[in-house]
């Protein structure tokens, strides 16, 4: 067994003139490079140093990103470790259109984040700050995106009130109050809509 610092030390028995073994390292469902070494013990190799392994095990990681305030997810994304851009199989590691996501991170203190442009993040950092570190696989690491954007129109009738410039109080509502409804691509979201009784314009975020 290894010690706190990864060492070990081994007597075995041999026959003259020298006896073979084979070192496999175990520890769960770790992956361990290499995965065994022969050792030869005998006249002359009584002693054997430096027959070292490394842990080279990695873990997946899952969540789901989320907008914020909103039943919606949010698809798309790019996933990192350590700031770098998760790749697997050749494909940068992105949320999925159920806003789901996977990710296998090495073993040892890491940090995952998440990055689409022109989108800001309240929880798009895992852990908050510094690193976590990772020894098995871990599920519900959730994101929220918490981006907004503004929809600004009009609803006016003729060529006059439509080539006025918008929110600066030029336009003038001749038609009355129009209702219209700003749905996302995938349904998850719709949102009501009134246009401005005197100017005819609508603003939201």
């Amino acid at each position: 067994i290894t010690d706190e610092n990864g060492n070990y030390n081994l007597r075995l028995p041999y026959q003259p003139p020298n006896q073979n073994y084979r070192l496999v390292p175990t520890l769960d469902q770790h992956e361990i490079d290499p995965a065994s070494t022969v050792l030869t013990i005998g006249e002359g190799s009584v002693v054997n140093n430096g027959l070292d392994f490394t842990d080279i095990s990695s873990f997946r990681v899952s969540g789901t990103v989320m907008y914020e305030n909103i039943s919606c997810f949010a698809e798309g994304a790019f996933i990192l470790v350590d700031g770098e851009l998760a790749v697997r199989d050749g494909e940068a590691v992105r949320v999925q259109p159920d806003g789901t996501y996977e990710v296998d991170v090495p073993i040892g203190d890491h940090f995952i984040s998440i990055r689409r442009d022109g989108h800001t993040y309240s929880t798009g950092r895992f852990p908050a700050t510094g690193k976590h570190t990772f020894t098995a696989p871990l599920t519900g690491i959730d994101f929220t995106d918490n981006t907004l954007f503004r929809v600004v129109g009009k609803i006016v009738g003729g060529v006059t009130e439509r080539d006025k410039f918008i929110l600066n109080n030029e336009t003038i509502n001749n038609i009355g109050v129009a209702n219209l409804e700003l749905t996302s691509t995938n349904g998850c979201l719709v949102i009501p809509i009134q246009t401005d009784p005197i100017t005819g314009e609508y603003d939201m975020m």
